[in-house]
């Protein structure tokens, strides 16, 4: 059967969906050479900031262009002041080469890191398997010639990636919503 790959499409479309996104903070973040590699479950980031003694502050992100040009100004090796995303999103570059080994606190969304036969769960998985249920019978309807049930799989995913959205906008916010009281005089 092709369960492996409609898990694969499912978590594609799962990917792309702005539930499944996560922010992770990462306060091991050694920058000690000037291609570092990124966490694997890295998408895109929000911050890196100097984590440590030496340095205090953030580090910019910048298009990989635009590295070369900050190398000339600021010079080849000394603290890194700005970052770029290469590899295809596995790994960061910075500028100036660090000229010693620096900590780095980096903040950033998370995307689904996919299951194999040796990794076998994820969060998704463990925490709401129903989804990658409802992902995988979309992905599978076609192949099955079982066209008839797309849009129910379709709208059972889509439910239940919206209680997932407003779960985590709850969980943002810090529970419930405030209550607005009024004001009132005193007296």
């Amino acid at each position: 059967m092709r369960i492996k790959e409609f898990i694969i499409l499912a978590e594609a479309t799962l990917n792309r969906n702005e539930a499944i996104r996560d922010e992770r903070f990462d306060s091991n973040f050694t920058l000690d050479k000037e291609v570092v590699a990124l966490p694997d479950d890295f998408r895109e980031p929000l911050s890196l900031t100097f984590d440590d003694d030496v340095r205090f502050g953030k580090i910019e992100f910048v298009p990989p262009e635009m590295l070369p040009g900050k190398k000339a100004l600021l010079g080849l090796t000394d603290f890194p002041r700005f970052a770029s995303i290469v590899d295809d999103g596995t790994s960061l570059r910075l500028a100036p080469v660090p000229d010693q080994a620096f900590t780095a606190s980096l903040n950033y969304i998370t995307k689904l890191v996919s299951l194999s036969d040796t990794k076998t769960v994820n969060w998704l998985i463990t925490d709401h398997p129903d989804i990658y249920l409802y992902a995988t019978l979309v992905e599978s309807a076609p192949y099955l010639k079982d066209d008839e049930r797309i849009p129910v799989w379709k709208q059972e995913l889509a439910t239940r990636l919206e209680e997932l959205r407003r779960l985590k906008e709850r969980q943002r916010l810090g529970g419930n919503s405030p209550a607005i009281r009024p004001r009132r005089a005193i007296g």
